[in-house]
C-alpha cells in the first residue's frame, strides 16, 4: 500500500513539473542506467515531427539531444548483447541529431545551413557525434570531433579522456 502511494504520489509530482525540471530528470535516469524510463520522459518533451529548429523551445532541442544520447546507449547495449543490427536505429538517429561532419561542410560550402541551434560546437554534441563515428568505426572523424572538443573547451575533461581512449582503441600510440 506504502509503495502505490509513493507511486501514485510520483505521478502527480512528474505531471507537475516543468519541461526543464523533466528533461533534468530524464538526463539523471539516463545516468543512472535506467534507459526505458529516460526515454519515456524525453520522448514526452519531444516536438512535433517536421517543427522547424527554429520554432523549438531549448528544451525541446535539448530533449533532441538527449533522445540521441538514449539511442547511442541503446545501440551500445545492443551490441554488448551480441544483437548489433537491433541497435541500427537508434544509431541513425543519433547520427541524425548530432550531424555528419562531412555534409554540414558541404552545405555550407553550397551557402546553405543545415544545423540546428544545438549543432554548432557544443561539448555535448562535440561528445556525442565523436561517440557515433566510433560505434560506425570512424576512429579518424571521432578523433577530429574530440580535438575540436578539447580545443574550443578546455575544460571539458571528458572529451580529453575519450580522445587518449579511442587513440588507445584504433592502436594509435603516439
Amino acid at each position: 500500500a506504502a509503495l502505490d502511494g509513493l507511486k501514485d504520489s510520483l505521478g502527480q509530482v512528474e505531471r507537475g513539473a516543468t519541461d526543464a525540471a523533466q528533461l533534468l530528470a530524464a538526463q539523471f535516469q539516463l545516468y543512472s542506467g535506467e534507459l526505458n524510463e529516460a526515454l519515456r520522459v524525453v520522448e514526452s518533451l519531444l516536438p512535433r515531427r517536421g517543427t522547424a529548429d527554429t520554432e523549438k523551445t531549448p528544451v525541446q532541442l535539448r530533449a533532441e539531444l538527449l533522445r540521441a544520447w538514449c539511442g547511442l546507449r541503446l545501440h551500445a547495449t545492443a551490441v554488448a548483447q551480441g544483437d548489433p543490427r537491433r541497435g541500427e536505429n537508434e544509431l541513425e538517429h543519433a547520427a541524425a541529431c548530432f550531424g555528419d561532419q562531412r555534409r554540414a561542410q558541404e552545405a555550407r560550402a553550397r551557402g546553405e545551413s543545415n544545423q540546428s541551434p544545438l549543432q554548432a560546437q557544443e561539448p555535448d554534441v562535440l561528445l556525442g557525434r565523436a561517440m557515433m563515428h566510433e560505434a560506425q568505426g570512424h576512429y579518424t572523424l571521432a578523433c577530429d570531433a574530440l580535438s575540436l572538443a578539447v580545443v574550443t573547451h578546455p575544460w571539458f575533461a571528458p572529451a580529453l579522456t575519450e580522445k587518449a581512449r579511442v587513440l588507445m582503441f584504433a592502436g594509435d600510440w603516439e
